[in-house]
């Protein structure tokens, strides 16, 4: 009688070298797009965006009070993620692109934390 794998208790799933390079791959497109950002950190940007978080970021700094005085259409975490780095670098474009670089990555690592039994 031939016994089946998956009835002795085992569920079929992923398994952890599917878990593994798929974290390679997320990790490798992370770095990719790290490096292709920082290789225009200096270039001239049409983007109308990048002026008010740039706008917004000096507001901060100088300490103006978030949505009375300083405008933003992202949630709080948004910017005053941006603000250390922003502040310690010295207010400058290259210092709200790497700091916006930085906070995205933290974004996008987050899916790559394993998630505590039980909890959605």
């Amino acid at each position: 009688m031939a016994v089946n794998q998956h009835s002795v208790g085992t569920r079929p799933g992923i398994g952890s070298s599917t878990v593994r390079w798929s974290a390679l791959v997320l990790a490798g497109a992370a770095v990719v797009a790290a490096v292709a950002t920082a290789v225009t950190l200096t270039a001239f940007s049409h983007d109308y965006d990048e002026g008010v978080y740039l706008q917004s970021l000096l507001s901060l700094d100088a300490g103006h009070p978030m949505y009375s005085s300083v405008f933003s259409s992202q949630p709080p975490l948004f910017l005053y993620g941006m603000l250390p780095l922003f502040h310690l670098a010295g207010p400058s474009v290259v210092s709200a692109r790497v700091s916006l670089v930085l906070v995205a990555l933290g974004g996008s690592g987050r899916g790559l934390v394993p998630r505590a039994p039980g909890r959605s």
